[in-house]
């Protein structure tokens, strides 16, 4: 049997952890004890106390659940970064097989 697979997630905007002791301290306490790897750790402005701190973890979803059913903290996918015009042709046009840019005949 396989682990499940850790992804990237988030923090969400107005859910992520402050710049103090007892905000991160909380954060990453519950993130670990799940068993999640910390990314990258963003803090908005570190002059001010109680800044916006935006982080990124990988977590398997079951852990992601586990840490919002411990804290207020609230995750999102990261966005996609299409490379390529075909990628982002909608949904109905892939449904008929037709590209972005491409006329319907």
């Amino acid at each position: 049997m396989t682990a499940p697979e850790k992804v990237w997630w988030h923090s969400h905007d107005h859910h992520s952890p402050n710049l103090s002791k007892a905000s991160l301290g909380e954060f990453f306490h519950a993130v670990l004890s799940v068993g999640a790897d910390v990314g990258q750790v963003w803090a908005f402005n570190h002059k001010y106390p109680r800044s916006s701190v935006f982080i990124s973890i990988k977590a398997t979803v079951e852990q992601k659940d586990q840490i919002e059913a411990m804290t207020r903290y609230r995750f999102r996918p990261p966005p996609k970064v299409h490379l390529s015009q075909a990628e982002q042709a909608l949904p109905e046009e892939q449904a008929h097989g037709l590209g972005a840019g491409r006329a319907a005949s």
